[in-house]
């Protein structure tokens, strides 16, 4: 018993430092993503984020009949130089963008992602958790 008493007190007086890290952290108004991959926002962090916003929808012109975001651009591998073209017309350095595709699973979002940092030299590129799946319902057209 007197061995399990000495485990508790030493458990609770390790988390008194580590409350305090916690709470003194310098990121501590970051929000915190628990279990998404860097790189992927939530939509609700991301309508809570200041304009402008650049929305770039990289689903196949197939997927793109369940329904459109107004505003967003068209960029998909089958017709980069056209979507890539309208999205420099658009973006300013600094701009955040977000690249949304189908649902959880499609990785195409991730993939463009990845070549607009490349092609534009710009870290502050994100993919939608969910993609269309959590736009859907929220301001969209057919």
């Amino acid at each position: 018993m007197k061995i399990a008493g000495q485990a508790c007190l030493i458990l609770l007086l390790s988390l008194v430092p580590a409350a305090a890290a916690w709470w003194l952290h310098p990121d501590f108004d970051t929000p915190i993503r628990f279990g998404l991959p860097a790189g992927t926002v939530r939509l609700a962090e991301a309508r809570s984020w200041p304009d402008p916003v650049l929305w770039i929808d990289a689903r196949t012109e197939t997927e793109r009949a369940d329904g459109l975001l107004p505003g967003a651009i068209h960029l998909h591998f089958d017709a980069w130089e056209d979507g890539f073209f309208d999205l420099v017309e658009r973006w300013e350095p600094g701009m955040r963008i977000i690249v949304f595709c189908g649902s959880t699973g499609c990785q195409t979002s991730r993939e463009v992602a990845q070549r607009l940092q490349s092609d534009l030299g710009d870290n502050d590129i994100w993919v939608l958790h969910r993609g269309w799946d959590a736009l859907a319902g929220h301001h969209h057209e057919s």
